[in-house]
């Protein structure tokens, strides 16, 4: 019998909203079952209806179902998987949860067109509502391309259309605005920027057929219109530094009003444009050329906007050509020759003038600025002179500056002289030294040289323990500070005797092996430049061993025994650390412990206590043992095997004393006694007459602790009891079965 699970399957909305001319769907998986799958959909719709949706699945999906038409009512959607059947015949009913669709409705668009006709060249205003957002085309009239509203200057009748978006969901429509023909538009021409004159030629667009046009001045001072009614006429008196607007004005034909257009002249006032100064400097260096007076090259309305352009001219000559790269206001330069430079200034792209020139001196530098030489010392070792060359170049005339410096980077004044002498070090360093020149304008530094100064050897070690256990390996304590600007070898001795050397500042290594032993570590350095060496040594020492001993004032007895116990040990300090156990529960730290008391065995034998001595030097540890033997105390036991017997019948007695060996003492109750010293059996005889009597048996059992007693009360009997059996003589014998009567 094969019994197939119930299939599993869900559905999921692709889109949980849509719009009304779009198609819905759901996506169906199966995660249990077997294809393909019979799915039975209902679709809940707006107002309560349904509808049912079947369809076969050949997979575990996932897969896409339509639920829901384009152009549905709108409004909200509940899918429910309502039945799944696989191939195998199983159904599952109702699968939940429901999947929510929203189909959303187009917005509804108003339109309007203000005015819905206009003359060439005016504008209409579009407006669209209902919607969140509008497109516009065609764009190219339109001053945006989105948006509500948005302003139409169409230059012939055009019909704009518009798509209007709502949540997502859109519409399309329409509106037309009507052009109605008239007079070419206005247009004064483009604005004009002269350079400091006074007359003008205006350029407005001819005026169409059966139309005029008409120039007048709308600001600036007075100027003359030389012909109003003339496109293309020319405006004098105008006046330098100022902003003029003239209006070019179309009539045309009713109904559509005039056009007018205005055009701007500025003319800009004259340019001053001066550099400074003339200046020497040495070769390499930089001569920095800086404005004098720059103004003018604007008008009312429009300040002036500079643009540079320098030249170059050999000094003496007036061979002027353009330096590339330089078109900031100050020019930099680093002429190997006298120059001459002048610049040439443009205001807002149209007028340009050039300043007069500026000449540049150079002299030559300054050369053979040589110190030297770099030398090595010890510390305390006097260094010598450094010597400087005599330079040339510059003026002739030189002024010199040493330095001094620790990095070579921050330099401190130290002499002014041509050579210099250094003093003698006592620290160990690197010193750097120059010499600066200066001669005219010329300046100079020399090279650098050093003078390094070595320190002395010095040979530093440390241990971080100088007592320990053997095998002590001094390589796991000593560590060295390894010197290397100061130290060229190092060399170690144990006791004086040499056991290795290195450079790198590594122990040669030693291992004390015995304990109780000390040695002498000692380092010897050398320097690598020749300085004084050094040493140094630490003494390291293994620690002795104690040897556990002990003595004690008894070697046993009876119980409860006091014991005293002496540590005799080889060595006893508080370095040493004792550890005593008595054997009987009882431990100790204590270098001497007190007087220990022993007891006897509750079970009544003798007890031998093995008591312990450990001695740890916090290397190792030594043991010494010996023992106390505690005697138990007598305890009488012994057992009869019957308590009533008959006279002239053995009675068995079994001796079970304990705390042996002991001495055993025997009283029968009869006058009888005996003595014995081991435990065991033995039998004993009763004889009495015709009476029964009862005797009480006594031990008494003794060791050299205590004594101790026990008794046991024994009836007697006589023996007056005859037996007899009469046999007929007939009967003494016979064949099976054989009867015989008693």
């Amino acid at each position: 019998v094969t019994v197939n699970p119930k299939p599993i399957g869900n559905i999921t909305a692709n889109l949980p909203e849509v719009c009304v001319y779009d198609v819905a769907s759901v996506s169906f998986a199966a995660t249990t079952g077997t294809a393909p799958y019979n799915v039975v959909l209902v679709v809940t719709k707006p107002g309560g209806g349904t509808d049912t949706v079947r369809q076969t699945i050949n997979s575990n999906g996932p897969a896409n179902i339509q639920v829901i038409a384009a152009e549905s009512i709108t409004g909200n959607y509940s899918i429910k998987l309502f039945q799944l059947t696989d191939n195998n015949g199983c159904i599952t009913n109702n699968v939940l949860p429901a999947v929510n669709i929203l189909v959303k409705p187009r917005p509804v668009l108003v339109l309007s067109a203000s005015p819905a006709s206009v003359c060439n060249g005016n504008s209409s205003t579009l407006t669209a509502s209902g919607a969140d957002t509008y497109d516009w085309s065609p764009a190219a009239t339109l001053s945006a391309a989105m948006g509500s509203p948005v302003t139409a200057t169409p230059i012939s009748t055009t019909t704009y259309s518009v798509r209007g978006t709502l949540n997502g969901c859109f519409k399309d429509s329409s509106l037309t605005v009507t052009v109605i023909p008239g007079a070419v538009i206005a247009d004064a021409g483009p604005d004009q920027a002269l350079c400091n004159l006074t007359t003008a030629t205006l350029a407005g667009n001819a005026a169409s057929a059966n139309a005029t046009g008409l120039w007048r001045q709308v600001s600036g001072p007075a100027a003359t219109i030389t012909n109003p009614s003339q496109n293309n006429s020319s405006v004098t008196a105008l006046a330098p530094g100022r902003t003029y607007i003239f209006e070019w004005k179309i009539t045309g034909q009713a109904p559509c009003p005039p056009t007018t257009s205005n055009v701007i002249i500025d003319v800009f006032s004259p340019i001053i444009n001066t550099i400074k100064n003339d200046t020497i400097i040495c070769n390499g260096q930089t001569a920095v050329i800086y404005t004098n007076n720059l103004s003018g090259g604007n008008s009312d309305s429009i300040a002036a906007v500079y643009t540079y352009e320098w030249e170059s001219s050999p000094f003496g000559q007036n061979n002027w050509t353009t330096i590339t790269g330089e078109t900031n206001e100050t020019l930099s330069q680093t002429p190997t020759t006298s120059t001459c430079y002048r610049r040439k200034v443009k205001t807002n792209g149209q007028c340009e003038i050039a300043s007069s020139a500026v000449c540049v001196t150079v002299n030559p530098t300054i050369s053979n600025n040589i110190i030297s030489t770099t030398q090595e010392r010890c510390v305390d070792v006097p260094v010598n002179s450094l010597t400087g060359a005599l330079p040339t170049g510059g003026d002739g005339n030189y002024v010199y500056s040493w330095e001094t410096s620790a990095d070579s980077i921050a330099w401190t004044d130290i002499a002014n002289t041509q050579n210099y002498q250094p003093p003698t070090y006592n620290t160990a360093g690197t010193h750097f030294f120059r010499r600066n020149v200066t001669s005219g304008n010329c300046t100079d530094v020399s090279n650098v040289i050093k003078v390094i100064v070595h320190p002395n050897s010095k040979a530093i070690f440390t241990a971080t323990d100088t007592e320990d256990c053997a095998d002590f390996d001094l390589n796991t304590v000593i560590n060295v500070t390894h010197l290397p600007d100061s130290n060229g070898t190092y060399s170690w001795y144990a006791d004086n005797n040499f056991i290795g050397s290195n450079n790198t500042g590594t122990f040669a290594g030693y291992t004390m092996t015995v304990p109780g032993d000390t040695v002498d570590i000692k380092l010897v350095t050398a320097s690598q430049f020749g300085c004084k060496p050094d040493s140094m040594q630490v003494q390291f020492v293994t620690i002795r061993t104690s040897v556990a001993t002990f003595i004690k004032d008894t070697t046993g007895g009876c119980g409860p025994l006091t014991v005293n116990f002496t540590n005799t040990s080889s060595i006893i300090n508080n370095t040493i650390q004792f550890f005593w156990d008595f054997g009987n529960g009882q431990t100790s730290a204590a270098a001497q412990p007190a007087p220990i008391t022993f007891v006897q065995s509750p079970d009544y034998r003798d007890t031998t206590y093995q008591v312990t001595l450990k001695a740890y030097n916090g290397c190792d540890t030594t043991v010494w043992r010996d023992s106390i033997k505690i005697r138990s105390n007598p305890k009488a036991r012994f057992g009869v095997d019957t308590a009533s017997i008959c006279s002239n019948t053995p009675i068995i007695i079994t001796n079970n004393s304990l705390g042996v060996p002991n001495t055993y003492y025997w009283d029968f109750g009869n006058g009888d006694t005996d003595t014995t010293f081991s435990n065991g059996s033995f039998s004993y005889t009763y004889n009495i007459g015709n009476v029964v009597d009862t005797f009480p048996i006594r031990l008494i059992a003794e060791n050299e602790c205590t004594r101790d007693t026990q008794i046991i009360n024994v009836r007697v009997a006589p023996n007056i009891i005859r037996p007899q059996v009469t046999v007929s003589g007939s009967e003494l014998f016979g064949c099976t079965p054989h009867i015989v009567s008693f």
